[in-house]
């Protein structure tokens, strides 16, 4: 039991990192870092404790490139956090409407 802790405590730790580090490279607008970092859809799709993802992140810093990069890569653009907002909500909230038309366009294509 001791050991399923300390591995669930090392793979909670090692997703952290990750997590992190994206968060750490879209601060600093580097995206080929994030490029690095974020290369599959769960990559793509890591969150906060408080269930916002890189994705939302993005959005609200209005940064256009790491949107698309992340989306690119599979990121939800439907995924929720704690309090029910996607990514799409924060974009309109904030006023980043160039991120907001392109992921309204991206959730459109889905149902074509």
């Amino acid at each position: 039991m001791k050991i399923l802790f300390l591995f669930l405590w090392a793979y909670s730790f090692a997703l952290s990192a990750t997590f992190t580090e994206a968060i750490v490279a879209l601060k600093e607008n580097n995206l080929l870092h994030m490029q690095q970092i974020i290369i599959t859809p769960k990559d793509a799709n890591l969150a906060a404790e408080n269930k916002k993802s890189i994705l939302m992140y993005s959005v609200w810093v209005g940064n256009n490139p790491a949107v698309s990069m992340l989306v690119a890569r599979g990121a939800d653009i439907n995924a929720q956090d704690i309090d029910g907002k996607t990514a799409l909500m924060l974009a309109l909230y904030a006023q980043r409407q160039e991120i907001a038309v392109f992921l309204r366009c991206r959730s459109c294509s889905r149902f074509k």
